[in-house]
């Protein structure tokens, strides 16, 4: 048998490296026998013998805007009416009568006996005075704790849950 001569030997390099970059981009999915076609919604999808079945449609329509506008600090900023019972440790009332509009001075009553004042805040919280005590609340219903100063004795006003259940 007789030596390969130069150019038969470049060729069959050239020709298997044609066939084992055929190979790999057949193997990697590179290489399709269908057409490419454009998709509603924007994305290319393939038909043809080897595309394999229709992956249906997309995601749908956009769905829209939010859920509306920002409602602001929070969601307790808004209108808070209450008539509900309390357990008062420090006037021994039993009723509070409360009627707000939004965020800002508020005033309420204890058994129709209008007795605190203050500000309502975020999350209907309350700061102000009962009496000629100082009070707090972090959110209404809740627990308003009142003091006498810095170095008195304190006690606490539980607003129930409209309906639900109170000690």
């Amino acid at each position: 048998m007789r030596p390969a001569s130069n150019a038969a030997r470049t060729l069959r390099l050239a020709l298997t490296a044609a066939a084992v970059a055929l190979a790999a981009a057949a193997a990697c999915g590179g290489l399709t026998t269908g057409t490419p076609v454009n998709i509603p919604g924007g994305g290319i999808g393939v038909t043809g013998s080897d595309a394999g079945p229709d992956g249906g449609v997309d995601g749908g329509l956009d769905g829209g805007g939010d859920a509306g506008p920002d409602g602001g600090a929070d969601a307790g900023c808004t209108t808070l009416s209450l008539t509900t019972r309390v357990v008062d440790g420090c006037f021994h009332y039993n009723t509070l009568q409360l009627n707000a509009t939004g965020c800002g001075p508020i005033s309420f009553s204890f058994d129709n006996t209008p007795v605190c004042t203050g500000t309502l805040g975020n999350n209907d919280s309350f700061v102000g005075s009962c009496g000629s005590l100082s009070c707090r609340a972090t959110s209404l219903p809740g627990t308003i704790v009142c003091n006498n100063g810095p170095d008195a004795g304190g006690c606490d006003i539980l607003v129930c849950q409209p309906g639900g259940t109170c000690p």
